[in-house]
């Protein structure tokens, strides 16, 4: 299910809306984008509140996706990565 929702959040910005673009051609935009969505999920995380935790996920998975298309890091680099005992 994951997935499904991270294959249609990639294509969806694969499509490059201009923000995305922005966002592909700033870096410095995007790093501060990535802080201050993280801040906001941990701040969510704190408050428990559930709704509100999965609005700030999306918004954060949304950057990291910005993040693999920019740097064109490939699925099967992330699998390796993941699957890799630390």
């Amino acid at each position: 299910m994951i997935k499904k929702i991270i294959k249609k959040i990639f294509f969806s910005i694969k499509k490059r809306n201009s923000y995305s673009k922005y966002l592909i051609k700033n870096k410095e935009i995007l790093i501060r984008k990535l802080n201050e969505e993280c801040m906001e999920l941990i701040t969510e995380i704190y408050k428990n509140k559930k709704k509100k935790i999965i609005n700030e996920l999306c918004d954060l998975l949304y950057h990291l996706i910005i993040v693999i298309i920019k740097y064109k890091i490939k699925y099967k680099e992330i699998k390796k990565k993941i699957n890799k005992p630390n």
